[in-house]
Order: C-alpha cells, then sequence, then structure tokens
C-alpha cells in the first residue's frame, strides 16, 4: 500500500528505515519500518491530516494548504507528541507499546512495537462469533488494559474492532490507538479541522458527543460492550445518539440466543452498554471481578478459566495496588 502522499519507501524517519505503507488515515499514515540498532521491526504513525497538509515537492516535509490551519496543527501536533511521552511509560502486555517520538519532516511520528496479526473486525469476518470461553479470554485481557491504562490517568476514547489488532500466533488482543481522540477532542466535541466535524461511532457512549456530562472509565466500557455486541450478533451496535433520540433497545439476548451464549454473559454487555452512565460498569476492575464469579461457573473448562483469571488479574489485591504509571 504506497500512495503519492507517503514518504517513499527506504527514506528515514530518525533513525528508523521505512520498509512499507500499512494504511492511510484521515489524519495518520503508518508505516513499517526497521530499526537498525536493535534490528527489529516497529511501526510508525505520522500525524498528516490529509484534509489541510500536503507534502513539498521533494515528497518529504508537511506543509500547510493554508495559513489559517497553522494554529490548529501545532496544538495537534503537541498533543500528538504529549500522548506519544504518555505512552511510551505504559507497559502492558495488551496495549500497543510505544518506543520513541520523532519530530521532524514539519511533523511529529509515534514509534511503537510492529504487531504481526490482523484487526479484530478482520478476525471476526474470517472466524465468525468466537465461542463464550474465547470470547471471556479476550475480555479479561482487555479490561486489564483498560485498569492498567485507567489507573494511569488515561482515557482510550476510541474502542472498535478496528483498534483492537488479534497478534500472531498466540491469538490474544493488543488495544491500540489509546488516546486517539483526546488528542483531537480534548473539551468534548470540537472542530476535528477547522472545516470538518466529528461524527459519533456505533462504539461510542452518548457522552461523548455531549457538552454536559463528563466522560470517565464507563465510557470506555460501554464502547468495550459494543465491542463484544459486534462479536457475538456479527452486526455493530446502534448508535447511542438513536437508541436516546428513537428509544431502540439492544435487543442482544434475542440476537444472539441461538448462538450458544449464556444468559449471564449477555447480562454482562447489557449492563457496559446502558445509555445512562451511572447505570453501567463504573471501573474496568468491578467487571473483571463479575467477569472472574462468571468464568468461575462456566461449564467449559471451568478450572483453566478461573486459573487465568485469577492470575492475571492477581486475586486478593485491591484494585488500587495495580501497578500504574505516570498520568498525563
Amino acid at each position: 500500500m504506497e500512495s503519492n502522499y507517503s514518504l517513499p519507501i527506504g527514506w528515514h524517519v530518525g533513525k528508523y528505515e521505512l520498509t512499507g505503507v500499512l494504511s492511510h488515515q484521515n489524519f495518520f499514515t503508518t508505516y513499517r519500518a526497521y530499526d537498525p540498532r536493535l534490528k527489529l521491526e516497529v511501526a510508525i504513525k505520522e500525524l498528516a491530516p490529509l484534509e489541510c497538509t500536503t507534502r513539498t515537492a521533494d515528497g518529504r516535509t508537511i506543509v500547510l494548504k493554508e495559513a489559517a490551519y497553522a494554529q490548529w496543527f501545532d496544538g495537534m501536533k503537541e498533543r500528538f507528541l504529549e500522548t506519544g511521552r504518555v505512552l511510551c511509560r505504559f507497559h502492558h502486555s495488551s496495549i500497543l507499546s510505544y518506543r520513541d517520538v520523532v519530530e521532524e519532516n514539519g511533523t511529529a511520528c509515534l514509534v511503537s512495537r510492529f504487531v504481526e496479526g490482523t484487526t479484530l473486525e478482520e478476525w471476526l469476518c474470517k472466524n465468525g462469533a468466537p465461542g463464550e470461553g474465547k470470547l471471556c479470554i479476550i475480555l479479561h485481557n482487555l479490561l486489564t488494559a483498560l485498569h492498567y491504562g485507567h489507573q494511569s490517568g488515561s482515557l482510550h476514547n476510541a474502542i472498535t474492532p478496528q483498534n483492537i489488532l488479534m497478534e500472531h500466533p498466540t491469538g490474544m488482543p493488543v488495544l491500540t490507538g489509546f488516546a486517539n481522540k483526546t488528542i483531537f477532542r480534548p473539551h468534548k466535541i470540537t472542530l476535528l479541522t477547522p472545516n470538518s466535524e466529528w461524527y459519533p461511532t456505533p462504539y461510542d457512549p452518548s457522552e461523548q458527543s455531549s457538552n454536559s456530562e463528563m466522560p470517565g472509565p464507563w465510557s470506555d466500557l460501554y464502547a468495550l460492550g459494543g465491542v463484544l455486541y459486534r462479536a457475538v450478533t456479527g452486526r455493530n451496535p446502534t448508535t447511542a445518539i438513536e437508541r436516546a433520540c428513537e428509544d431502540i433497545p439492544l435487543s442482544l439476548p434475542v440476537l444472539s440466543s441461538h448462538k450458544g451464549y449464556s444468559p449471564a454473559f449477555i447480562a454482562m454487555i447489557e449492563k457496559a452498554m446502558q445509555s445512562r452512565a451511572e447505570d453501567r460498569w463504573q471501573s474496568a476492575a468491578e467487571w473483571l471481578r463479575a467477569l472472574d464469579r462468571h468464568t468461575s461457573t462456566l461449564a467449559a473448562t471451568p478450572s483453566r478459566l478461573r486459573r487465568a483469571v485469577s492470575a492475571m488479574l492477581g486475586l486478593g489485591r485491591s484494585p488500587n495496588n495495580a501497578t500504574a504509571t505516570s498520568s498525563r
């Protein structure tokens, strides 16, 4: 995957040699690259908003299309770099780890480890709905990642099946894009660029499009519930705004009953996706405790699941004693 907007393959960003283009998004180009000093592959996410920037004739430097974008882009770049500095201090097996930040070519780049795998969305399209036992293990890993991030003072704010990688060959989830939307919407709903607006995804809770409600851990847990909804039903959930305006029920038990999921597991997803924030799980630790109680009752290999959950959660410890890094 390569385009005229990408840096040429073989060029360097800092000490890293670009070896391929992984993806293009509205605000980022992500490259596969090589670290010659450590002799390992990395991924580089370059801040390159398509709407308001272009490149110089040599194809290297990002420049603004209009001077009116300057203040907006400078602020965006600084928040992007600050997010990278915070994420470089994150160390959790289910959170994409960042190694470096680079500021050159008129923009900023974040350097992360390279994860060989596919997005959860691609994985679900290929494999279909996973069994409840597999989903419990995936859920546990993502909840421990969110607990770690929340204890560190950060919200994800952009959890979707596209922002979860299923790593090869372990099949375990890796959460990417931590703090993505807070870069662009630090004070609730704002303009992404001077000429464009933010639109909610099916995974965004109502408070992310409200000026009166504050997002919190319960917001990320709503989005995670939406990811589970997608996994068990094969479809995206209705947006929170549509549900609120048209009084549309989740219909989760009906959609998933024929697939063998237990009522208790479905109830956990429904609790995460309640319209009112106070009716949801209030913390990842709270949901983890409920998940552990649930897995202890599963008929399929209960002892293995119980030992795995207990070991990873660290039962007997207070959630407040979990390891944390510096907050943003």
